[in-house]
């Protein structure tokens, strides 16, 4: 120590060193603290990134706007499409149905959501597929089973399926694994939790869908993307009751936006709460070390106060933060 230093500073330095055990532990905690914090919001940004590349129009496309209606035909969509705010629209055939799988007993339920059949991927709600392909063009038993479901019965390419809808059953062979944006958290109708095992979604072709459910040149399911003014606020709910006072006529169930579909709200209320973790967690380690800081020198001070009271004046003239602590 250089001899300008002044006394009370090599004792400060020299109890320090003492403590040099417990001072590296404080500055452990508060790295694992600063790491954790660094760490977590990486992989929350991550989420947030894979999140909108998913929906985005150039992967997934997930669309701005759902309706289920009874029947509706083609020309309806026309309508629809026309609307101001109304980007782009697209009609669909959705059932419910029973699947049944050799081997199992229980029962299990499926929906069945059309594919073009063309064989290219939907405007909206694209495919993304774990294994195998989509139905081949104008094919009538060929599906893509969602990829939870083929997960726990270890179904993949080549399956067999036996499918009943609308009072009419139909064998189909799994051709492809996969899911969509739209069926990220998959809930069967009067679910409350996800049920993987007993629950499947199926891309069905939509000439096979439409000859079980009698839709031919109609459709039970709409989606629309809004345009960048449609979507704004204040105008959605504009372009949401647009859309319904077309289908009223229809048996139209009333339009939803994004943030209130199933799976787009689930996984809304899943990143907030692991936003609430990246806030909490970090907070609680640097919290803690904190806490040990104020018990080491308040223990260190109130130990050595004699010792510090009877330095010289021209000791203590500047005296550390510490000194001052009562």
């Amino acid at each position: 120590m250089g001899p300008g230093i002044p006394v009370i500073y090599r004792k400060a330095l020299r109890d320090l060193w003492q403590l040099r055990s417990q001072a590296l532990a404080i500055v452990g905690v508060v790295m694992a603290g600063i790491a954790m914090l660094t760490m977590l919001q990486i992989a929350f940004h991550s989420l947030l990134a894979s999140r909108d590349h998913l929906f985005s129009a150039a992967q997934g496309n997930l669309p701005d706007v759902w309706v289920s209606l009874k029947r509706a035909p083609e020309a309806v969509a026309r309508q629809v499409a026309a609307l101001p705010g109304v980007a782009q629209v697209q009609t669909r055939i959705m059932a419910s149905g029973k699947l049944a799988l050799a081997g199992v007993d229980e029962p299990l339920q499926t929906q069945l959501v059309s594919l073009p059949d063309d064989g290219r991927q939907p405007v909206q709600n694209r495919l993304f597929l774990q294994a195998g392909r989509r139905p081949a063009p104008w094919s009538r038993d060929e599906v893509v089973i969602s990829e939870a479901f083929a997960a726990v019965h270890h179904l993949q390419p080549g399956a067999r399926l036996q499918v009943t809808v609308n009072g009419r059953t139909q064998g189909f062979r799994v051709v492809g694994v996969g899911g969509s944006p739209e069926f990220l958290y998959q809930l069967a109708p009067g679910s409350v939790f996800p049920d993987h095992a007993h629950f499947a979604v199926l891309w069905v072709p939509r000439s096979t869908l439409a000859a079980a459910m009698n839709m031919k040149g109609a459709f039970n399911a709409l989606s629309a993307t809004l345009s960048r003014q449609g979507a704004a606020p204040g105008h959605e709910a504009n372009a949401l009751a647009a859309i319904d006072h077309v289908l009223d006529r229809w048996g139209g169930l009333g339009a939803i936006g994004r943030d209130e579909q199933i799976s787009t709200r689930r996984l809304r209320d899943e990143l907030a709460q692991i936003q609430i973790n990246v806030r909490l967690l970090p907070t609680v380690f640097l919290a803690v070390a904190a806490f040990l800081l104020h018990v080491v020198f308040t223990r260190l001070v109130g130990l050595q106060r004699g010792q510090i009271a009877i330095r010289r004046p021209s000791d203590t003239a500047h005296p550390p933060w510490y000194c001052t602590m009562p």
